[in-house]
C-alpha cells in the first residue's frame, strides 16, 4: 500500500511541474502596407512573447519603404521604445516619443505554439504603420523555433529525485 501511495504521490508531483515547464515563442512577421500617394512599406522582423502570453520579452521589427515618413526600426533595445500588448489579438509598437507606431491585430489569438504555425494579420484599417498611416496589403506572423528558457520545476524535479535515490541508497546500507 505504501508503495502504491508513493507512486500517486510522484505522478501528482510530475504532473504539477510539468505544468509549469513552457517557454517563450518567438513570431517572425512579414507584412506590406499601402498608403495611396505615399507608397508602401514592407515590416519584417520578430517578437518574442513571454510562455503566459501576457507580455513580450523581445521585439527588433524594421519598418522600410517609400511612404519613408512610417520608416522606423521598433525595437526592445531602444530606451523609450515600447509596446503595448492590448490582448492576444492585438500589439501596438512605438517610438520613444510616441510619433511612430505600428498596430498589429490578429485573426486569430496568439499561442505558445509550436515551429511553423502561422497567424494572419487582419486588413483594412486594422493593422496600420503609421505616421502616414498605412493600411495592411497582406501580412503574417510565422512561429519561430521555441527560445530554450531554464525551467525551475525540471530543476526542483531532478534534485527531489536525486534526494530520493541518495535517501534510498543510505537506507541500504544502514538497515
Amino acid at each position: 500500500m505504501k508503495t502504491v501511495i508513493r507512486f500517486v504521490v510522484l505522478v501528482l508531483l510530475i504532473g504539477v511541474f510539468a505544468t509549469w515547464a513552457s517557454a517563450d515563442t518567438t513570431w517572425n512577421i512579414n507584412a506590406s502596407f499601402n498608403r495611396p500617394g505615399y507608397g508602401t512599406n514592407d515590416v519584417t522582423g520578430y517578437f518574442t512573447v513571454n510562455s503566459g502570453l501576457n507580455g513580450l520579452v523581445s521585439w527588433d521589427m524594421t519598418v522600410t519603404g517609400t511612404n519613408t515618413q512610417a520608416n522606423f526600426e521598433y525595437s526592445s533595445g531602444v530606451g523609450g521604445g515600447g509596446y503595448s500588448f492590448v490582448s492576444t489579438t492585438n500589439i501596438d509598437f512605438h517610438s520613444p516619443d510616441w510619433s511612430k507606431y505600428f498596430d498589429l491585430f490578429l485573426t486569430s489569438a496568439l499561442t505558445n505554439a509550436p515551429n511553423g504555425t502561422t497567424i494572419n494579420l487582419l486588413g483594412g484599417d486594422e493593422s496600420l504603420v503609421c505616421p502616414g498611416c498605412g493600411t495592411l496589403v497582406s501580412g503574417s506572423i510565422t512561429a519561430g523555433p521555441i527560445s530554450a528558457v531554464p525551467e525551475p520545476a525540471s530543476l526542483f524535479l531532478l534534485s527531489s529525485g536525486l534526494l530520493g535515490t541518495v535517501g534510498a541508497m543510505f537506507r541500504k546500507l544502514y538497515r
